[in-house]
Formats: C-alpha cells, structure tokens, sequence
C-alpha cells in the first residue's frame, strides 16, 4: 500500500513538472514570436508609430479587466456575497 502510494506521488510530480515545462516552453515562444512581431513593426512604421499602437494594445487590454470587473464573474460573486 505504501509503495503503490509513494509511487502515485512521484508519477504526479513528473506530470506536474512535465506540465510546467510545457507551459514554460509556451511562453518563451508567444514572447519571441512577440519580439519578433513588434521588431517588424518598428522597422516597417517606426519607433513613434509603433509605441502608440502598443500603448493602444495596452491601454485596451487594462480598460477590458476594468469592465470586466463590473460585468463579469467577480460581479456576480461580489453581489452572492452581498448581505440582503
């Protein structure tokens, strides 16, 4: 019974760590696809051109999470949660 949990432990930590590994090598990727993607778009518009649109993209993304918590899930939780 120990040996057969004992070994359930370790086959999970090898999944975790494969898992995690995978998801590292995922991220590396999106940011290098990333860097080579806005290296493009510097040469291609220049570096003035290229900064609004990124700060665009940024600012877009921030006021998306901000709606977001008035609309979405953390809305409806914080309303569950609510004294009536």
């Amino acid at each position: 019974m120990f040996s057969n949990l004992f070994s359930n432990m370790f086959s999970n930590m090898f999944s975790m760590a494969t898992h995690y590994s995978f998801l590292a090598t995922l991220e590396v990727l999106g940011k290098l696809t990333f860097s080579a993607v806005a290296g493009g778009v510097v040469d291609w518009f220049g570096f003035q051109v290229a900064f609004l649109l990124f700060l665009t993209l940024s600012a877009g993304t921030a006021l998306h999470v901000w709606t977001a918590t008035f609309t979405g899930a953390l809305r409806e939780h914080q309303l569950k949660d609510q004294p009536k």
